[in-house]
């Protein structure tokens, strides 16, 4: 197993920065939380966010190019059959 295998769980997890966002302005809302600590949520929420996805193309490693590759196959093959939109 190498250690983009082992990475790629929590590096897709990042991205639950909307939840972050609402349970920190829920705390601010019923004063469990200061102005301070909310802004550091929204920073930490906004940041993971942003790494999320290069850091999940870097997890992946070929295997995201050869999705795209695969993806762009299969549409391609719908539009063949007239299912494509």
């Amino acid at each position: 197993m190498s250690v983009a295998d082992i990475f790629m769980p929590s590096v897709a997890s990042l991205n639950a920065g909307a939840m972050g966002i609402i349970l920190g302005f829920l705390a601010l809302e019923y004063s469990l939380i200061n102005e301070k600590v909310f802004v550091a949520l929204v920073i930490t929420a906004i940041a993971t966010s942003m790494m999320s996805g290069p850091l999940i193309q870097w997890a992946m490693g070929g295997r995201a190019l050869f999705a795209k590759k695969a993806l762009a196959k299969n549409d391609r093959g719908f539009e063949r059959e007239g299912i494509a939109e």
